[in-house]
């Protein structure tokens, strides 16, 4: 069992890994943050992507940057437990993706845009996994892929690339 979940991590670090190469646009806001505290990042970051869209619908562009966002804290989170020789732990990946669901549900609630219904579709995924018994598992799914990959490709369709998957 701790095979199969170090297993996991590993596929799950690696793929946040490769989110780093690609976020050009939030390098600054990458070296910013610092990496022992990745699961604060994506909580306190929240706040101030979601009060700016208080009675309109957010734009793409700010979907998709708050996603870029929320998966680079994401991404920090597993390699931070990857670089340390650990496994992460259910609690910090579960306060991550509590930060991406802040991030994205309220800019994509009442979206009907294709990169509004991805980030509502991560957003659900980020919850499922959550509250999964084994939310390492649940976040390494295939109905994860599917939903960041979507995502991913919305994204790049407004020409924003966010490779979340």
């Amino acid at each position: 069992m701790t095979t199969i979940r170090l297993i996991s991590s590993a596929i799950v670090a690696a793929s946040m890994f490769a989110l780093s190469a690609c976020g050009g646009e939030d390098a600054t806001d990458a070296a910013a943050t610092p990496s022992s505290a990745p699961a604060s990042v994506a909580t306190t970051a929240a706040p101030a992507e979601s009060s700016a869209p208080a009675a309109t619908a957010a734009s793409d562009k700010e979907i998709c940057e708050a996603a870029g966002k929320a998966g680079t804290a994401l991404k920090d989170t597993m390699m931070a437990a990857f670089t340390s020789g650990q496994e992460i732990s259910d609690k910090d990946l579960i306060d991550t993706l509590t930060g991406a669901i802040s991030a994205l549900e309220p800019l994509a609630a009442n979206g009907t845009s294709d990169v509004a219904k991805a980030a509502q579709g991560v957003a659900a995924e980020a919850k499922k996994a959550a509250a999964a018994p084994d939310p390492i598992e649940a976040a390494s799914g295939a109905s994860w892929e599917q939903a960041a990959t979507g995502l991913d490709t919305a994204c790049k369709a407004v020409g924003i690339d966010v490779n979340f998957a």
